[in-house]
């Protein structure tokens, strides 16, 4: 009985699909059930997705009452300004440093910090 439901899926998705037990807890794509690990499903190659063994026809609607399908947020990475972290890291250091002179020196902290 298991081989049937296997070639069922072969034969109709091709190998972009693929029947398996879960390593690890999901969230089925089409009606949002969570789906424990070690539990039967098919797994979608092309989206990263998988859904409940019940749904084996891909062409269902994206949803039966549960979560709509949504696309995975794009990974958005903000540019900033090469280097800011180092520049913080160093002013912090820098600061540091002189307020250590200055304190161990209060006479001559400026000139020995000026000098190095």
């Amino acid at each position: 009985m298991l081989a049937i439901a296997f070639s069922a899926v072969a034969e109709h998705s091709g190998l972009e699909e693929k029947r398996m037990r879960l390593r690890y807890q999901g969230t089925c794509r089409v009606c949002g059930t969570t789906l424990p690990a070690k539990a039967e499903a098919v797994y979608e190659r092309t989206t990263k997705t998988v859904r409940c063994i019940t749904h084996d026809d891909p062409e269902l609607p994206t949803t039966w009452g549960g979560p709509e399908l949504v696309a995975p947020p794009e990974d958005v990475i903000e540019a900033g300004t090469p280097g800011a972290s180092a520049r913080r890291e160093f002013e912090r250091r820098r600061a540091r440093r002189e307020e250590r002179i200055r304190t161990a020196h209060p006479k001559l902290g400026g000139l020995i910090h000026a000098l190095t």
